[in-house]
């Protein structure tokens, strides 16, 4: 009603209704006062109200619809797009959300590299003091959802929203971006690149920069330092990143592998690429923990996490690749290099997610809880921080605050797997949430969707084996648990802590399978 108020007064209808009825008003009282004196019939007075009550929403029509200038009568124009109302309250800074950009491309393959791109100018964004940027996980979900702008910027709380697409061909790049004002629909700006693959950095650094001037943000040196950082010079190298980073999260053995093998591509197209070496340190971690507990895995994951912090010692992602590596030796400067993470990048959210896995493991649940509630503040949209949060509360007897938890993560796991139904982590990890909040029947048909996608996978095992112990299957439950050690799963503390798994714990094969991996 407001916007429509504003236009009524932008195109002078207020004043055109105002004024049309008072000079209506004084022929009527001229009608009433002479037409008596010049004999003509009393209706001719009705006449004339009638034909002032008609014409006066003609004339407003026609006030909305034309304007009289010096150039004579014309249409009224369009209202010119206003620059954002970034926020009611002073006290918050402008927000932005970056949707992922869409993939233009001929063989519809690039989608990782789209993602990649969406992502680094969030990055970007995100290290900008007076911005409020809502995380990946918020922005992303509305991938192929049919929400409109004005939607988007609702629910994510955001007056402003950037989209995109990516034409990837060869070495050449078509690069659409606008930035939208979500309570009008209007484009505050809009900008095509055609340039080569090279200019990828750059293009990602103008169009943060272009997101930064509409909404009139001044940059400190270290915020400038950012919207300029590159993080390689050899853009095949890069691709070869972000094909990696791809994989790295699904937690399958083939992925796993994939992932390692880019990483590595990356590694030797570009020796100085310090987040090749966080990412081939992170997938030798993970392929150690759940698949290959060889001293080779964990070698390698230690021998790359150092080689990213010696080119990179300010780089909060290789002091978090080197805690990962740490603490799978069982190494207690792995807190350490967790928290030189998180001082280095505050808002960095997988450092607050595996330091709080870390301090799970060891049962360290009053620290993990304030890590884990660190993440669902940081992505509140995120059911990985809500699931851990949820089993670090039931370790800690706090059964409330774990249903409510597991409750909200689920919620999220169902919009998730809407967009990724296949998404093996997502489901696992679903079950053992669905039986926290006392939807049993529903946790074993996820569990068993799970292990009938992937039957072999030690991570899809060990939480499906949580699922049937939780629920007294006790028999079922070390079926699967001694399957997942089989498969390559060899994580001894959260065997040792994990309180989903309580009631095996006086089980003579329960005491066996420990014994085996001691």
């Amino acid at each position: 009603m407001a916007g429509l108020w504003t236009e009524l007064k932008r195109r002078r209808v207020i004043r055109v209704g105002l004024v049309y009825v008072a000079a209506g008003w004084f022929l009527i009282e001229v009608a009433e006062t002479t037409f008596e004196h010049l004999d003509l019939p009393d209706w001719t007075v009705t006449f004339v109200i009638l034909l002032i009550a008609v014409g006066f929403p003609l004339t407003l029509i026609l006030a909305w619809a034309l304007e009289i200038s010096p150039a004579g009568i014309r249409r009224t124009p369009k209202a010119e797009p206003t620059a954002p109302e970034f926020s009611s309250d002073e006290s918050l800074p402008p927000g932005v959300a970056v949707l992922p950009f869409a993939d233009m491309s001929p063989d519809q393959d690039q989608g990782y590299f789209c993602d990649g791109m969406a992502e680094e100018i969030l990055d970007a964004l995100a290290h900008v003091g007076h911005l409020r940027i809502p995380a990946r996980t918020a922005s992303f979900r509305f991938r192929d959802a049919g929400d409109d702008i004005q939607s988007i910027g609702q629910k994510l709380g955001v007056p402003v929203v950037l989209e995109g697409s990516v034409r990837k061909s060869g070495n050449q790049l078509r690069v659409t971006a606008q930035l939208i004002d979500a309570a009008n629909g209007y484009h505050l700006w809009s900008e095509s690149f055609d340039r080569s693959l090279e200019d990828v950095f750059a293009i990602q650094s103008e169009i943060a920069r272009k997101v930064v001037q509409a909404c009139q943000v001044t940059l400190s040196p270290s915020e400038e330092h950012e919207l300029e950082k590159i993080p390689t010079v050899n853009v095949q190298a890069y691709d070869r990143y972000l094909r990696g980073r791809q994989f790295i999260y699904l937690y399958t053995r083939k992925a796993i592998a994939e992932s390692n093998r880019l990483f590595k591509e990356a590694c030797d197209m570009d020796p100085d690429f310090a987040l090749a070496y966080c990412g081939l340190a992170y997938s030798n971690a993970t392929a150690y923990h759940f698949l290959d507990h060889s001293e080779e895995k964990l070698r390698l994951a230690v021998e790359n996490s150092e080689r990213a912090l010696e080119l990179a010692p300010d780089l909060a992602e290789a002091h978090l690749a080197r805690a990962m590596a740490l603490s799978e030796q069982d190494n207690p400067d792995a807190i350490r290099e967790f928290k030189n993470a998180i001082r280095l990048d505050p808002r960095l959210y997988d450092a607050y997610y595996y330091y709080g896995v870390e301090r799970f493991h060891r049962g360290d649940f009053e620290k993990a809880i304030e890590l884990f509630n660190e993440t669902t503040r940081l992505e509140p949209d995120n059911y990985l921080g809500y699931s851990m949060l949820g089993a670090a509360y039931h370790a800690q007897g706090l059964g409330g605050l774990s249903t409510e938890s597991a409750r909200r993560s689920v919620e999220l796991i169902k919009q998730h797997l809407e967009v990724t139904p296949d998404d093996l982590r997502a489901i696992v990890l679903g079950a053992t949430d669905l039986v926290e909040i006392g939807e049993e029947d529903e946790a074993k048909t996820w569990a068993e969707r799970a292990l009938a996608m992937s039957p072999e996978e030690s991570s899809v095992l060990y939480n499906v084996a949580c699922v049937y112990a939780v629920t007294g299957q006790t028999d079922k439950a070390m079926d699967v648990l001694e399957k997942a050690v089989v498969a390559g799963y060899a994580g001894m503390d959260w065997l040792t802590h994990d309180s989903q798994l309580d009631n095996l714990r006086e089980l003579p094969r329960f005491a066996a399978l420990l014994e085996s991996l001691d």
